[in-house]
């Protein structure tokens, strides 16, 4: 059966001479599995300049429900994120956040839901101008409540308003109730430093340990941790 879908792209494993094992969350079954011979030769679906962190595509492929592996037959970019692939900072939380969904995401489980706060989540990145320290931990949080595990602080319910909010030294964790209920639009507006933001970043991994079989930490937060001095 022949499937037409948008898919966001996660890793990708060199399989034998040329040929690589590629993972992407398609908006029409999940998280799927694909075998592609040399991504170099013409008749390939697949060029390299698909295979950016979190490049949106579009493809069409041959679903076998039986089979672990699909067979791409047509692909293309759906958009192209110039930004995300070419500034260093952008590209490094990209890379953040694809390792994360691909740590957390079950096989074959379609989620419209959490397909579309993905995209939400690549056009910011692409096109926003402010602050992104606070970025990784908000996704992390946003996508935590969808897949079914949000992240509850003992803190009620109250309106931040807009200004900018600086969290007292002695509670780091009223910054998670913040940036919970938040957009990425307004995730700067949380003003913390690096020891904090660390910090933050510690408990939420230990948070997805708690509720993803097999989570282990991301390799890309020490890369964060540097950058956001």
């Amino acid at each position: 059966m022949l499937v037409k879908s948008k898919a966001i792209f996660l890793k990708q494993i060199k399989y034998g001479e040329g040929s690589f094992i590629i993972k992407l969350f398609t908006q029409a079954h999940g998280l799927e599995t694909y075998f592609a011979n040399s991504i170099k030769s013409k008749q390939s679906a697949l060029k390299p300049s698909y295979l950016m962190p979190l490049s949106i595509l579009d493809i069409v492929y041959d679903m076998k429900i039986t089979s672990n592996f699909q067979r791409l037959k047509e692909c293309r970019t759906y958009t192209f994120m110039h930004q995300i692939h070419s500034e260093t900072l952008k590209s490094s939380i990209a890379i953040f956040a694809q390792e994360l969904l691909f740590k957390c995401l079950p096989e074959k489980e379609a989620n419209d839901e959490l397909f579309e706060e993905i995209e939400i989540f690549v056009y910011y990145l692409e096109n926003t101008q402010n602050s992104l320290a606070n970025l990784p931990l908000t996704f992390m949080l946003k996508i935590s409540k969808i897949i079914g595990f949000a992240y509850h602080t003992a803190y009620a319910e109250e309106n931040f308003g807009s200004a900018a909010i600086t969290i007292p030294e002695e509670n780091v964790s009223s910054a998670l109730h913040f940036l919970e209920n938040t957009s990425y639009d307004a995730c700067h507006e949380l003003k913390i430093d690096k020891q904090k933001r660390d910090l933050l970043m510690q408990k939420l991994n230990r948070w997805y340990e708690m509720h993803v079989p097999g989570y282990s930490q991301i390799n890309s937060t020490f890369i964060l941790s540097q950058i956001f001095q």
